[in-house]
Order: structure tokens, then C-alpha cells, then sequence
């Protein structure tokens, strides 16, 4: 197939793609060969070094941070759909494709618009969900008993009180130990 045949199915850049030099400028990857050139808007399938630190992945990993939140609060597919097909366009309008390499070939080629929404959904799903700031623990408060005024009259013995104030602590300390799953003496 001639180079022309194959360019021609690169979509056409939008203005504000046309306007910015760098992404139009052709990207070599080393042994990369094949007829289809390589644009910097292009995205690129695969985990290896070349699309890792190619400019059209970096930009796509940009957009997937920034719609990661929208699709993970839709609640059905239709709107993850939407937001996927969101990011189809947005990378189209920036004169980029979606690309993976020919296994048997090696040779570059366009992915289907099917396989691109899966590249796009696995993209978003592997970037981890936003968790709710967990506020900081309060120090633990001190419980403090509050003698009544009629235990601290005259007329109660001092002894009776020891007890009860032992009585207290000991109930206190079996409730620790049974919390902290430790036997009892």
C-alpha cells in the first residue's frame, strides 16, 4: 500500500491542532518503518517505552485524569459511554488516532473506534478511585466519673466508698481486657 493511501484515512486536523506546529510534526519511533507516519497527537496501544513517553499519550493520560471522575460517578453505561466517545472526539479534534502495532507485521495501524472506547475504558479504570479525605483521629477523651453529692456526704463511710470507687475499677479493667481480647485474671 503507498504512502498517500494511508495518510488519507489520517483524519484531518482541526484549526486549533493546524495551529499548533507540534503536533503535526511527524514523531519517529525507532524502528518504526512502516508507511504511517507517526503524528505527536496520535495515541499509541501498548506499554512499552515509545507510547509511555510519546506526546499524544502524555496528552491522553492528561485527559483520562481529568474525565476519570465523570466516569466513575456515572451511574450507567450510556454515561461512561458518553465520556469515553468524549475522549474519542477530543483526541480526533487534535488530529490525533488511535494506533497499535500489527502483530504479525509490526507495522502501525488505525484501531477500530470499538477497540479504542476499550483502550479508553481500561485507561480510566486502572487509574485509582478518588477516596474521601478520612479526617484525623481526636485523642481518645477521658471518661470521668462524677461523684454525686450524696456519696460525698458525712454520714457515708469511708470504707463503703473505697469499695465502690474498687468496685468501679475493676469493671473498668475487665471491660479493657475483654476489649483488647486478653483472659481475664
Amino acid at each position: 500500500m503507498s504512502l498517500s493511501k494511508k495518510i488519507q484515512g489520517h483524519p484531518k486536523p482541526s484549526r486549533e491542532a493546524r495551529s499548533n506546529k507540534s503536533s503535526n510534526m511527524p514523531v519517529i519511533i525507532p524502528d518504526d518503518e512502516d508507511c504511517c507516519k507517526l503524528f505527536a497527537a496520535d495515541v499509541l496501544c501498548g506499554r512499552d517505552r515509545a507510547p509511555m513517553t510519546h506526546p499524544g499519550n502524555k496528552r491522553f493520560r492528561q485527559m483520562i485524569m481529568q474525565k476519570r471522575e465523570a466516569y466513575q460517578k456515572a451511574t450507567s453505561h450510556e454515561a461512561r459511554l458518553s465520556v469515553t466517545d468524549e475522549i474519542m472526539t477530543t483526541v480526533g479534534e487534535y488530529g490525533g488516532r488511535f494506533l497499535r502495532r500489527n502483530g504479525k507485521s509490526g507495522k502501525l495501524e488505525q484501531m477500530e473506534d470499538g477497540l479504542a472506547r476499550e483502550l479508553i475504558q481500561k485507561a480510566i479504570q486502572c487509574v485509582p478511585k478518588i477516596l474521601p479525605k478520612i479526617p484525623k483521629r481526636t485523642p481518645p477523651t477521658m471518661l470521668v466519673r462524677m461523684v454525686s453529692e450524696e456519696n460525698t456526704s458525712s454520714d457515708v463511710d469511708d470504707e463503703s466508698r473505697f469499695q465502690n470507687i474498687l468496685s468501679d475499677q475493676r469493671k473498668i479493667f475487665e471491660a479493657l481486657m475483654r476489649q483488647r481480647g486478653m483472659n481475664l485474671p
